[in-house]
């Protein structure tokens, strides 16, 4: 049902972008990144429709999908995987788009990108991985989310802590509960 909600939302918007005529304002030289850190999907769709690819990469390493990501805009997500956004990229510090999500807790957003084939094992520089950023977040449903798509749940980082451990030194007692009844040591 959701899934059909995000459709005719992105069909509409395209639809009011192509009556309206109007162009998208912008303040630097990458509209797409800057439009999907805004979770603006109708100039996504716009600059998407006139050319733009949905992989240009940023300076600072970003993607427009990293950026759609991090700030929890599924739509945003959902239009740049429809055109092939790289799913696994990572940024300068090794963060995929699942990882950013799960650090940030939008549930929504990890399971698009669970379902759309994500890594949820893949780890940025410090071995931190999608469970790890959402343990340590207190994100309980993101954890949920992670756990039921497979995710080790006893997984350390690099200095071998692991979700668990991460929940308890946050004091989440429900998201380290969580993790325990999962098997988590």
């Amino acid at each position: 049902m959701r899934t059909v909600a995000l459709l005719v939302g992105l069909l509409l918007s395209l639809f009011a972008l192509s009556a309206s005529g109007q162009e998208p304002a912008f303040t630097g030289r990458y509209p797409l990144i800057e439009s999907a850190n805004r979770g603006d999907i109708m100039a996504v769709i716009r600059l998407l429709n006139s050319g733009y690819g949905p992989n240009e990469v940023h300076p600072d390493g970003t993607t427009a999908l990293t950026e759609a990501a991090k700030g929890g805009h599924l739509e945003v997500v959902h239009a740049l995987l429809r055109r092939k956004a790289w799913i696994e990229y990572r940024d300068k510090r090794g963060n995929t788009p699942l990882i950013w999500a799960a650090d940030r807790g939008h549930n929504e957003v990890v399971q698009l990108l669970i379902g759309a084939g994500a890594d949820h094992e893949a780890t940025d520089r410090q071995g931190f991985t999608p469970l790890i950023k959402a343990a340590r977040g207190g994100h309980g449903e993101v954890v949920r989310t992670l756990i039921a798509a497979g995710a080790d749940v006893n997984r350390a980082d690099y200095a071998g802590v692991a979700p668990r451990e991460w929940a308890e030194r946050g004091r989440f007692g429900e998201v380290a509960t969580i993790l325990k009844q999962a098997g988590a040591r």
